[in-house]
């Protein structure tokens, strides 16, 4: 399907396994940018998307295009979410079905029955 298509039918798909998920922080993602036509696609999306999402980040792994910045807003949204002030959630952003007790400290929850 068509990325802005496909963008709606995760969505839609996230919010039927579960609400609180869907509510989470997300990072939209166009991939494969060193393509020709992929210039004109983002833009495409671009309009699509517009009003549903914040920021729609291009990159390439290929030419490593726009990685640096795709890892800085990785970084921002944990930040916001270990300081408890994701901008626009209703929720926390504690991982979906886990204990408040594992909210993202940097270090790695000891192993339990669950996980």
């Amino acid at each position: 399907p068509q990325p802005a298509r496909a963008y709606h039918i995760v969505r839609n798909e996230l919010r039927a396994y579960s609400e609180e998920l869907a509510r989470k922080p997300e990072i939209v993602v166009a991939t494969k940018m060193d393509i020709t036509e992929a210039q004109a696609g983002l833009e495409q999306l671009r309009q699509a998307l517009a009003g549903q999402v914040d920021q729609i980040l291009p990159i390439s792994a290929v030419t490593g295009v726009g990685l640096q910045a795709l890892c800085e807003r990785i970084w921002q949204v944990l930040s916001a979410c270990r300081d408890g002030k994701a901008a626009g959630q209703t929720e926390s952003c504690t991982p979906a079905g886990r204990r408040a007790d594992r909210r993202l400290t940097g270090a790695r929850p000891e192993p339990t029955p669950d996980n």
